[in-house]
């Protein structure tokens, strides 16, 4: 096990690709998600996304222990991007996937512009960090 890193999660099943937007992106402004766990609401903005507030899944592998970040990656359904040796993941093809953690959970989106003009946002899982 990795010293000082997050060691242990448990996988909160949602439904597959849970799409929480898909469309222009002036009418992404101002929209707010609310997403419900464990009969908590955690709202996250459409600011936090549009301003990269949000942080690249690939960082995760530095605060997880390395089992449990290959964990991550099997259960999300996640691939490297090629070259590999960029490190960067994807769920879908071109798109980016950004984490945040609030409320003791780890939420991975996939959020970008998927087509000229039309940007998704994806809810792709949540992890509850178990320190």
């Amino acid at each position: 096990m990795d010293k000082n890193k997050i060691v242990s999660l448990k996988y909160t099943p949602i439904s597959t690709n849970k799409h929480l937007y898909d469309g222009l992106e002036r009418e992404f402004v101002n929209k707010q998600f609310k997403i419900e766990i464990d009969e908590k609401q955690i709202t996250f903005s459409s600011l936090e996304f549009s301003s990269y507030q949000g942080k690249y899944f690939k960082n995760l592998e530095k605060i997880l222990d390395s089992k449990f970040f290959d964990t991550m990656i099997k259960e999300g359904g996640f691939k490297r991007r090629i070259p590999a040796s960029l490190g960067y993941f994807s769920k879908e093809e071109h798109l980016s996937i950004e984490y945040f953690t609030r409320g003791g959970y780890i939420f991975v989106f996939t959020f970008g512009e998927k087509q000229p003009s039309r940007w998704i946002l994806v809810l792709e899982g949540v992890w509850e960090i178990k320190v």
